[in-house]
Parts: structure tokens; sequence; C-alpha cells
């Protein structure tokens, strides 16, 4: 792995984007009246079994509302998907506004690899564990 600075690009630059993205996802989970809105999970509803992502909204709502432990009680993926873009959100917007040279990452193949085993590891564990809960 190596882990090196590149300076801030000269046009569109994507880090303010994707950090705006995360901060307008991060206030809707705080503000947006979510209970407003009633719908039913189609895969739930066919095999009576949670899908992967459910529960994903509640947790960035319990989490913009500071309930952490009932967030991680109720989806621990959603818990470290709402931290990753707290952060990742942080970071692009700081980098962005401060014109500092942008961090980058570059794996090698065998590196990709072992990540992606490990994400899918980590998607099956969560949605093990969210059949367990739900049974």
């Amino acid at each position: 792995m190596k882990i090196f600075l590149k300076s801030p690009p000269k046009g569109t630059d994507y880090e303010l984007i994707y950090g705006a993205i995360g901060l307008l996802v991060l206030f809707a989970a705080r503000f947006f009246p979510f209970h407003l809105f009633s719908y039913s999970c189609p895969f739930h509803s066919l095999t009576n079994y949670p899908c992967l992502s459910c529960g994903m909204t509640r947790v960035f709502v319990l989490m913009a509302r500071q309930n952490w432990l009932g967030a991680l009680k109720l989806n621990p993926l959603g818990f470290f998907l709402f931290v990753a873009t707290f952060l990742f959100a942080i970071y692009c917007l700081s980098f962005s506004l401060l014109g500092l040279k942008r961090i980058r990452v570059k794996l090698s193949k065998k590196e990709g690899v072992a990540l992606k085993i490990l994400i899918f590891l980590g998607l099956v564990l969560d949605w093990g564990y969210l059949i367990c809960i739900s049974s």
C-alpha cells in the first residue's frame, strides 16, 4: 500500500462535491421528517427476512440524534457507514476549502482483492446479524 499526497485539482474539485453530498446526507438524517413517510421493503415483504440495508435510514437518524448505542444495535454496518460518511465529509470539505494536498492511497492487486474480501465478509456478517435479531 502506498500513501501519497496529490496537489489540488485545477478543474472540478470532486472532494468539494463529495463533501457537500456527505454533509447533505448527514443534515437530512438530522432534520428531514422521515417519520412522515411509510414504506415497506419489497425484499422483506417477499422473503420475510431483512434486506442487507434494513434499518440504514433509522440508523442515520439515530446517529444524527446522538443515540449511538441504539444505532449500533439496530445495524452495525449502518453505524460504521455513518461514521465513515461523517469523517469523509470533514476530510473532503476541509482539504478542499483550505486548498491542502489530497491524500491518496494506491493498493497492490493483492491488497485490492483482500479489501474486497473483507468488505464482502463484513456485509455477510452484518446481514447474518440482521437476520438473527429479526427472528
